[in-house]
């Protein structure tokens, strides 16, 4: 079965949306990964996502004349945190992470230094950015 799949970065908020009609009005529960997730209403807030929030939401809509569901994969992508200043050798090489890399997301990368986009072989095939000595 093909789920909707949601890329969120680490640190970042999403907001899963679920809406359903009928008469009576239905009512909406949420699942995260097969457990009752102790939510209900339209909405799901994931705040400062963080990799264990990457999963299956499934939202159920029900009533006393019947019952649907709809499920969406969420994938957190943690993203590395860069500081504020790097001391290194004047002879070594920089290597400043982007991403724990993991081959099936699919995520464009791109690095800007005092606004320009800096590209070709700096820009490793991980997302990192390699500055040489």
């Amino acid at each position: 079965m093909f789920l909707p799949q949601q890329l969120l970065f680490s640190g970042h908020t999403a907001t899963l949306q679920c809406k359903a009609d009928g008469i009576p009005t239905p009512q909406l529960h949420w699942k995260f990964n097969n457990t009752d997730a102790q939510h209900s209403g339209e909405e799901f807030t994931i705040k400062k996502a963080i990799l264990s929030d990457s999963g299956t939401y499934v939202c159920n809509a029900s009533n006393q004349y019947g019952y649907t569901s709809k499920a969406m994969q969420v994938v957190v992508v943690h993203t590395a945190t860069l500081e504020s200043e790097y001391l290194v050798n004047q002879y070594s090489d920089l290597i400043l992470p982007c991403y724990d890399y993991q081959p099936s997301i699919n995520v464009e990368v791109s690095w800007r230094l005092n606004g320009r986009l800096l590209t070709g072989s700096q820009v490793l095939q991980n997302g990192s950015l390699h500055i040489t000595k």
